[in-house]
This record gives C-alpha cells, structure tokens and sequence, in this order.
C-alpha cells in the first residue's frame, strides 16, 4: 500500500511514496524551513515557538561545552543569576550586541541545524515577552 503525504505550496509540491519515516522528515524540514524563511534581520518568528517547533521534530539542542565561556566571558554569570546555557545548552556564543548563534542536531540522521537569534536571551520564554528573542536566520546543513 503506498502512502502519499503533499508538503510544500502550490509552488514547491513534493511527494513522498511509500515510506512515511521519509515522509514525517520531509514534513519536519519544510517546516523548519518555513521559519527561517519568514526570518529577517527586521524580525521573524520567536525564538520560543522556532524551538518548540523544532525539537517536536526531531531536532535535538547541541550542547556546547563552552557556552559559558562564549556568553558571558570568563567570569561566567553575576553571581545569583541564572546561567542561560542550563535552559539553552544550543547556544554557541552570544555578542555584546544581542547576537547569538544556536546549534541543533537531528536525533535520527545527525544533520546540523545553525539558528542566528536576536534579542534578549533573558526573556526567551518569558510569557507575554517571547517575541524579545526573535530567529533572524539559519541554515540546514547536511
């Protein structure tokens, strides 16, 4: 029995038969793609809902082992603050300048996905202030 999933636009219409694994991966980038391609430098999707969407489909946070350094320098965070690589262990660096650089992985094919953010990284999921971290770009990679 073939399985036929559409997944895309009128535009771009791509059909994936028989295998649904293949199918849900196709779906899962489109949608990912779809994100980043409605981010700017003048805005684009929260970062808390491009996360979400992204990890219910199977891309996974890459933890970077010197987050901490990259973010907040060699000092680490002021003392009693939270350090935000425990809650975003994707983040590879952060600028001066609100600048950040978020890694994942896909947890079945291992293919890279890089996420440029903007923002305060404080307030990501910040109920009524998740739009203060916004996607500004990224790339699939293979």
């Amino acid at each position: 029995m073939r399985q036929w999933i559409i997944v895309g636009s009128a535009a771009a219409i791509m059909l994936v038969a028989g295998n649904p694994a293949a199918a849900r991966k196709a779906a899962a980038a489109q949608t990912v793609s779809s994100l980043l391609k409605g981010a700017s430098e003048q805005g684009g999707p929260s970062y808390a809902t491009f996360r979400k969407v992204a990890i219910g489909e199977g891309w996974v946070p890459a933890p970077q082992p010197d987050c901490t350094k990259e973010v907040y320098g060699l000092d680490g965070p002021l003392p009693g603050k939270a350090n935000i690589c425990d809650a975003l262990p994707e983040i590879e660096s952060c600028s001066s300048n609100g600048l950040c650089l978020m890694i994942f992985k896909h947890k079945v094919d291992k293919r890279s996905l890089s996420v440029t953010t903007y923002g305060d990284y404080n307030s990501w999921d910040t109920p009524g202030e998740e739009g203060a971290l916004y996607v500004q770009g990224g790339d699939i990679g293979r």
